[in-house]
C-alpha cells in the first residue's frame, strides 16, 4: 500500500507538472509568430537586400553587401548564413545607420565591427564627432535564414 501510495504521488507531481507546462504553453503560443518573424524568408531575399539598400540610402551611406554561403544548422530548420557590410559616410549617419540596422524585425547576430578613417581622410580629434569626415565600416553579421 505505501508503495502504491508512493506511485500515486510521484503520478500526480508529473500530472500537474504537465498541467503547468500546458498552461504556460497557451500564455506563450499567440507570441510564437513573432518568434518565426526574426527569420529571412529563403523566397524574400531581395526584400531584405532592399531593406539593407533602404537603410543606407536614408542616412546617406554608401554600402556593399556580400553574403557567403549558407550553413545548414544542425538539429534546426533553419540554416545560418554569413554577411559582410561595408560601408563608408560621416560617423553620425554610420552609427545611425547601425541603429537602424539593430532595430530590424530579423535577427542579426552581429559578429565584429569595425570603424576607420575612409582612405585618404585625416580625422580631427577635435571635429564635432567626425561630421565632415568620411568613416569607414567593415560589419560581419550572421543572418538567420528558414
Amino acid at each position: 500500500i505505501e508503495m502504491q501510495r508512493i506511485d500515486l504521488d510521484q503520478k500526480y507531481i508529473r500530472g500537474q507538472s504537465f498541467k503547468k507546462l500546458a498552461d504556460n504553453l497557451k500564455q506563450i503560443e499567440p507570441q510564437l509568430n513573432k518568434l518565426e518573424s526574426i527569420f529571412i524568408s529563403q523566397n524574400r531575399e531581395l526584400e531584405f537586400v532592399t531593406t539593407l539598400e533602404d537603410k543606407a540610402l536614408s542616412h546617406k551611406v554608401s554600402q556593399k553587401i556580400n553574403f557567403d554561403n549558407p550553413q545548414k544548422v544542425e538539429g534546426y530548420n533553419y540554416s545560418k548564413m554569413p554577411l559582410n557590410l561595408s560601408a563608408q559616410g560621416s560617423f553620425t549617419d554610420i552609427i545611425n545607420y547601425l541603429l537602424d540596422l539593430e532595430a530590424l524585425n530579423y535577427y542579426i547576430s552581429f559578429k565584429s565591427l569595425e570603424l576607420s578613417p575612409a582612405s585618404g581622410q585625416y580625422v580631427k580629434i577635435n571635429d564635432e564627432i567626425g561630421q565632415n569626415n568620411l568613416i569607414s565600416m567593415n560589419l560581419t553579421a550572421d543572418t538567420y535564414w528558414k
